[in-house]
């Protein structure tokens, strides 16, 4: 958890300076789902793909945070 936090702060610093930055967005975003962060990480990637609707990284993580989340709710009781 403590890289992934780390992480956070550095791509939030890069996000500061250009808010732009497809791939500090989408790095943000996974760092985020680690944490389980589920909606902000959605969030992220989603402003990525807004900037450059093709970055295959950003398409890719949406997938793969779908894909947790949905089995997240499936190990709720």
């Amino acid at each position: 958890m403590g890289q992934n936090s780390a992480a956070l702060e550095s791509f939030d610093r890069a996000l500061r300076i250009n808010p732009n930055d497809v791939d500090a967005l989408t790095n943000n975003g996974v760092a985020l789902m680690n944490l389980g962060h589920y909606d902000e990480a959605m969030q992220k990637h989603k402003a990525a793909l807004k900037i450059q609707p093709d970055h295959p990284d950003a398409l890719d993580n949406i997938e793969l945070l779908l894909e947790t989340m949905a089995l997240s709710r499936r190990r709720r009781p």
